[in-house]
C-alpha cells in the first residue's frame, strides 16, 4: 500500500444517485468540476456491515492507504470482491495537510471526465488510529453516503471537526455495474454524451 501525497487535478461529473433503486426517474446531472486528488481510496464493507471501511495513514492526515498502480487497485478490488466484502473506489481529495509536499500536475486536456456520484466524507473517531470509516447510503445500499453539493460536505466536516472528530473528502466513483448493465441505455445516452467514463482508472497516474 502506499500513501503518496502527490496532488494532481482530475476532470470529474456529477451523475447523482443511480436511477434504479429510486422510485422516481431522477434527471441527469451534468455540472462540471476540477478536483485536486492525492490518490485512490479503497472502500470496503463486510457482509452484513453498513458503514464503509478505508485503511488510512497512522499520521493523522486520514491519507487512505492503495496501491499506487491501476493494475494494482484492480487486483485490490478483484481480491476483496472474491473474498466476499463489497469493494468501491473514490478519489482521495486534497486536504490542507497535503499542500506543503505536493508535486502539483495537471492532466492533459483531452481526457474524458471521471464520473462520480458526489462527495463522501471519511472520520476517524478519535480513539482509533489506522481505520476510519464512511456511513452507508440512506437510499442506496450499494453506495456509501455523498452529498451533492460541496458546501453540504464542508458543513458536515466543521460540525465533526468542533467534535474532535477528523475527516477527509473523497469523490465517490461511478462504476458500469451500478447502472444495471449498459450504461448507454440506463441513462439513454446522455453519459456518453457528456463525454464521461465509468470505471476507467486512468485519473490514478
Amino acid at each position: 500500500m502506499d500513501h503518496r501525497s502527490s496532488v494532481r487535478s482530475i476532470f470529474a461529473r456529477l451523475v447523482g444517485l443511480p436511477p434504479a433503486p429510486r422510485p422516481v426517474a431522477c434527471p441527469v446531472r451534468r455540472a462540471t468540476y476540477r478536483p485536486l486528488i492525492v490518490g485512490a481510496a479503497i472502500l470496503r464493507r463486510l457482509p452484513g456491515e453498513a458503514r464503509w471501511s478505508v485503511s488510512v495513514s497512522r499520521d493523522g492526515r486520514l491519507l487512505p492507504l492503495a496501491p499506487a498502480s491501476r493494475a494494482g487497485v484492480v487486483a485490490s478490488l478483484t481480491a476483496l470482491r472474491r473474498a466476499g466484502l463489497s469493494a468501491r473506489i473514490a478519489a482521495s481529495l486534497v486536504t490542507p495537510e497535503d499542500v506543503p509536499a505536493a508535486l502539483l500536475r495537471r492532466p492533459g486536456c483531452s481526457r474524458p471526465a471521471v464520473m462520480f456520484y458526489g462527495w463522501a466524507l471519511l472520520y476517524q473517531l478519535p480513539s482509533l488510529r489506522g481505520q476510519a470509516w464512511i456511513d452507508p447510503h440512506d437510499e442506496c445500499a450499494e453506495l456509501p453516503a455523498f452529498y451533492e453539493s460541496p458546501l453540504e460536505l464542508i458543513d458536515r466536516a466543521d460540525f465533526l471537526a468542533a467534535r474532535g472528530v477528523r475527516t477527509r473528502p473523497l469523490a465517490v466513483v461511478a462504476q458500469a455495474g451500478d447502472f444495471g448493465g449498459d450504461a448507454r441505455e440506463e441513462r439513454g445516452g446522455h453519459l456518453p454524451a457528456a463525454g464521461g467514463r465509468l470505471d476507467g482508472l486512468d485519473w490514478l497516474g
